[in-house]
């Protein structure tokens, strides 16, 4: 069997958000089947304001305000040796993966970081926020580099070219924005949604990004909504194609190893292969009967695996789409997953069952990590495949996956 390649981070908050147009200032909250926590008055006020324009569209949802000291994000450098982790309030810590060593505080967002990313070589961090100013910090030193003023709303991803020398990032005001990575100076502005992005990605050889628009809030008018990918020219900033809408938001963008074909997932059921050069949709596979929240390539291009909500895990033949293989049947109907590099592993984690479930030869569990009373926001494999990290609580925590012995818990304390 192929390898798979890249990890496929599909563990994500869904978030409302108000912009107070008079202060500026956000108020976010997450829509999870979980109990209400304790907390202020003032941030209960802010809570039911959400909660009012948000009724009509969540048939069950309750409302969490999460502590400052919240662990929400969290990455591996591509060497391994480093972690960092982004908090509810907008902190972001770097640690040292192989002794649990705290190394830098990163100081500066005035909100929660909402997406981390190491640079290729490892030598930088980019982050970014709901305080719409993604910001770009020294690994070494913890120093903050540049801050990539622009956007006018919350910034909900940011990728690194291959080469590193550029950034991507997507915001909730419906651009995407190309930065130049040593100057910090803006290079294009990609213009044409008309909803909020929610992801951007460069392609392979550097040369395309791929962006995917979605609902703007919970609650807003529907009529608004575009739910539309794109692909544009990096160099030029202009739009390539419109691989057309969806009824419903899109999961995950993932380029093919030769950048030729772009998976995307959705909270529809089918999952979509597209043709770069044409914008034409190739095939879909059909078979899952729920929302596809993760998919990745194998590393030849010639498989691709989809986990979804329906229980399952599925590899699929990416030239007919024919489906393979049945690799997984876990016990949650809603799973925050991740696969290993070499597509190996995948582990499981739901909203109701903080324990994480390693499956390991497709569809042999290999472990069962325990988790603690709160929920996991984020999961990663580290590079190597060999070790997990995941973001509980006020907490991120790493396990070896052979032995499946926690090796670090790093607390978010001052």
């Amino acid at each position: 069997m192929s390898d798979f390649g890249g990890i496929v981070n599909g563990s994500e908050r869904m978030v409302c958000d108000y912009s107070c147009p008079k202060t500026k200032k956000y108020v976010a909250c997450q829509v999870v089947s979980i109990p209400l926590q304790i907390i202020s008055v003032k941030h209960l006020i802010c809570t039911v304001f959400v909660l009012l324009l948000s009724v009509g569209s969540v048939s069950f949802a309750r409302l969490v305000i999460l502590p400052p000291d919240t662990v929400v994000s969290v990455a591996f450098s591509p060497d391994g040796k480093k972690i960092a982790t982004g908090t509810q309030g907008g902190t972001v810590w770097i640690w040292d993966a192989e002794s649990g060593k705290k190394l830098h505080k990163l100081v500066g967002h005035t909100f929660s970081t909402t997406f981390i990313i190491f640079s290729p070589d490892g030598t930088k961090i980019v982050t970014t926020s709901y305080d719409r100013i993604p910001r770009i910090w020294d690994v070494a030193s913890g120093k903050e580099l540049q801050q990539l003023a622009g956007h006018t709303d919350a910034i909900m991803s940011a990728t690194f070219s291959p080469d590193g020398k550029k950034i991507v990032t997507a915001s909730r005001d419906s651009t995407a924005k190309i930065w130049d990575v040593e100057s910090g100076r803006k290079l294009q502005i990609l213009t044409g949604h008309t909803s909020a992005l929610r992801t951007a990605a460069f392609s392979p050889d550097g040369r395309k990004i791929v962006t995917t628009s979605v609902r703007r809030m919970v609650g807003m008018d529907e009529s608004l909504d575009e739910k539309t990918v794109r692909t544009w020219d990096v160099e030029s900033g202009k739009e390539l194609h419109n691989l057309g809408g969806y009824t419903l938001g899109v999961s995950t963008i993932i380029f093919s190893p030769d950048g030729k074909m772009i998976v995307t997932t959705s909270n529809e059921r089918d999952v979509r292969i597209w043709d770069t050069e044409t914008g034409q949709e190739l095939r879909r596979l059909v078979g899952h009967t729920a929302y596809v929240p993760i998919a990745a390539f194998s590393s030849d291009g010639k498989q691709i695996i989809t986990v979804s909500a329906d229980r399952t895990a599925r590899i699929w033949d990416a030239e007919s789409g024919k489906e393979l293989q049945t690799l997984v049947r876990h016990t949650e109907s809603v799973p925050f997953s991740a696969l290993s590099a070499d597509g190996s592993m995948i582990v499981l984690n739901g909203l109701r069952d903080t324990n994480i479930q390693v499956w390991s030869d497709f569809g042999n569990r290999a472990h069962l990590l325990e988790g603690d009373t709160e929920r996991v926001h984020s999961i990663v494999f580290s590079p190597d495949g060999k070790r997990i990290a995941a973001a509980n609580g006020r907490t991120a925590r790493i396990w070896d996956i052979e032995s499946g012995k926690e090796l670090y818990r790093f607390e978010h304390t001052d």
